[in-house]
């Protein structure tokens, strides 16, 4: 990442990095996204742009698979991954196991 990098490119990283480096349940923010000092690299304009591009990528297309859950006192908005499917079938039946076992 330089400060020549595209707005397209740091979105493309970010969401490359959301999907591989995040796991499920676990909280970030875009910033986390990217190595040490990388994030510094990039200009402030675009770095907003940025979180701005993410926050309506996360409450679009990809809104199943992450989750706004507040904002840091920096005022960085923090991301939860959400569970993966075959993780909520499996809580969904030991919730029905435990419903069964109770009556």
């Amino acid at each position: 990442m330089t400060k020549d990098t595209t707005l397209n490119e740091l979105f493309a990283a970010a969401c490359l990095s959301a999907d591989t480096i995040v796991q499920s349940g676990e909280n970030f923010r875009v910033k986390d996204l990217f190595q040490g000092v990388e994030w510094n690299r990039i200009p402030k304009g675009l770095r907003t742009k940025l979180g701005a591009i993410f926050f309506a990528y996360v409450n679009g297309e990809a809104k199943n698979k992450y989750g706004p859950i507040g904002k840091t006192l920096q005022n960085q908005k923090i991301y939860r991954r959400k569970s993966s499917n075959k993780k909520l079938i499996k809580e969904r039946k030991n919730q029905n196991v435990f419903k069964k076992i109770r009556v």
